[in-house]
């Protein structure tokens, strides 16, 4: 709520450290800096003050609030914390105020290990030492599991969490080294808490690759292209599932490219051994599947970078091979590739990079001249190429969208929809209907087009509710797990307020929020320009959610809410025409 109240600021406004956010995560601020604590103590304060109290805190059971609790247990009993400790403190306090004003200190010496215990408690401010005073009896107990889950997990898992979960879990099972001691403790948290998993993870990767052995390797290995090849991507979703795929796809992508720049910059400070542990697990990553899973996951940057890897690697620039061999070659490889390429640029909005591309191109098919078209922002022309189709597509509505011809556009897709055919984008044309049914304030139509969406997310259907009666806030009191598209979302939002339903209006808003906020949890990972199409949905979630609070007549006349509005607006970002055709 508060992303979506301060509003989405052009990136171009910002001084921004792209790198620096991905060392947030693990308590790091220079880019620089290894990967590692100087001391364990270090790592094991900040492991309890910035993730396992808050864990313990906002523990949803007594499952997960047990599991926070043995961590911080065994960990203050690894860093020398006793019962005794507090009492230790307490008269070291006394004897130095009591030794003022005399010359010579008379506090008696103690053991290492009651002294380390000390200075760990010592720096915990007096709220959180009362917090974990009674972990320092405590006697937690946590079983430690009999198997280890079958490798690679991303295929198997659920969801973006359970994965991330699953997969420190079992790191923390394979570690070793000095501080497998501490990780151990948190082998059951991380099952529970999001944000201990993602702390720990990139220090798990680095341990195992650090100390384990080819197995455990090779077992990273085969996580890191799991993710990055995505086999499920290839099994045609139905289409209520694909854009769920399609996001946990992006979440999961964007962890491993978070973990793989925090390792390549640790290295540079690391020991040479280390430098050559990360070296050898890239090594067997293809830079194609590198540039293919940064497009995926849209931050085209990093995938023209790793294309031109790819592709100085497949060209083999040697000094032995001729000028003309080697422009040859590279010419044949660019041709070959330029498919992708052209994607690549269309997401950078590199309209001379897309007239070079198309030079290379053996033959232009009518799909590549439709793209460059669109990215030249000729949708006129765009549509006339799609009239030469036999058949029609989204993209043909999606061109419509962008030349603002909304009722050719929804005649289209209520065209499509009746023809009855089975099309697995049925669920996106319908979404396409709700964008242009609320822009033209076409209520029935929205209902109709709505209705199917709406059930599927545990939402009372629409076409059974009158214009002017509200939601009983028993009939949407629990919403389904189905995602809800964001477009549709916002002709759910509109036609809520038109009908002055509050409680579906709320329930709905929050839903939509929630989901936005799972998105961009993952691509905040990276940088604030890979977030920054999520924030501006949070805008818009925000302005709609003020526009609710008042009726038009009230609006017109405050013109404090006009001005705020204005004012945002000049904040945003400018989007070129081809950043809307995105089909």
């Amino acid at each position: 709520m508060c992303l979506g109240e301060m509003g989405a600021i052009d990136p171009g406004r910002l001084e921004l450290d792209v790198k620096s956010e991905l060392h947030r995560l693990v308590g790091t601020s220079n880019t620089n800096k290894p990967l590692e604590y100087e001391e364990d103590d270090e790592m094991a304060f900040q492991l309890i003050s910035s993730h396992l109290l808050p864990a313990f805190r906002a523990a949803r059971d007594t499952r997960g609030q047990d599991r926070a609790a043995f961590a911080i247990q065994e960990v203050l009993k690894l860093c020398g914390c006793t019962e005794q400790t507090p009492v230790v403190l307490a008269e070291r306090r006394a004897a130095k105020e009591a030794a003022k004003g005399r010359k010579r200190k008379t506090q008696k010496n103690l053991p290492s290990e009651v002294k380390r215990g000390v200075r760990f408690w010592r720096r915990f401010s007096e709220d959180v030492r009362e917090l974990m005073m009674p972990f320092l009896s405590s006697q937690y107990v946590l079983q430690a599991p009999s198997t280890q889950p079958r490798v690679p997990i991303y295929p198997g898992s659920k969801d973006y969490q359970s994965w991330v979960s699953t997969w420190a879990a079992t790191l923390i099972q394979r570690v070793k080294g000095p501080q497998a001691d501490l990780f151990q403790t948190c082998r059951g948290v991380v099952k529970d808490d999001l944000n201990t998993a993602h702390f720990l993870l990139p220090y798990l990767v680095l341990s195992v690759l650090r100390y384990g052995g080819e197995e455990d390797n090779a077992a990273i290995c085969a996580e890191f292209l799991a993710v990055l090849e995505d086999p499920s991507r290839g099994k045609s979703p139905s289409a209520k599932n694909e854009r769920s795929l399609d996001e946990r796809s992006q979440m999961n992508t964007a962890t491993i490219f978070s973990l793989i720049d925090l390792l390549n910059n640790s290295g540079t400070k690391n020991k040479p051994s280390d430098v050559e542990h990360v070296e050898q697990l890239l090594a067997q990553i293809p830079q194609l599947t590198l540039a293919q899973a940064s497009l995926r996951c849209r931050t085209y940057t990093r995938a023209l970078l790793h294309f031109e890897l790819h592709l100085r690697k497949e060209i083999n620039l040697d000094t032995n091979r001729s000028q003309v061999a080697l422009q040859t070659g590279s010419g044949e490889i660019l041709a070959v590739n330029s498919s992708l390429m052209q994607k690549i640029y269309t997401g950078l909005d590199e309209p001379d990079g897309l007239k070079g591309i198309a030079t290379l191109r053996a033959s232009n098919t009518l799909r590549d001249h439709i793209v460059d078209l669109e990215n030249s922002g000729k949708w006129r022309d765009a549509f006339m190429c799609y009239d030469q189709r036999t058949s029609r597509t989204r993209s043909d509505v999606n061109c419509l969208l962008n030349l603002g011809q909304l009722e050719t556009m929804l005649n289209l897709v209520t065209a499509q929809l009746a023809s009855h055919r089975p099309d697995r984008y049925e669920a996106v044309l319908m979404s396409y209907g709700v964008q242009a049914a609320w822009r033209l304030g076409k209520w029935d139509i929205l209902h109709k087009f709505l209705s199917p969406h709406l059930r599927r997310s545990g939402l009372p259907d629409t076409n059974s509710l009158s214009l002017t009666n509200s939601t009983s806030a028993s009939s949407v009191e629990t919403l389904g797990d189905s995602p809800l598209d964001f477009e549709v979302a916002i002709g759910g939002l509109v036609s809520a307020i038109k009908r002055q339903d509050d409680t579906l209006f709320q329930k709905l808003l929050e839903k939509t929020r929630a989901e936005v906020m799972g998105v961009l949890s993952a691509a905040s990972m990276e940088s604030y320009q890979r977030a920054y199409p999520y924030i501006t949905k949070l805008h818009m979630l925000h302005g709609t959610a003020t526009n609710n609070t008042c009726n038009r007549a009230e609006l017109l006349r405050d013109w404090q809410h006009l001005t705020v509005w204005y004012a945002r607006a000049e904040l945003e970002q400018s989007f070129g025409l081809s950043s809307t055709g995105d089909g």
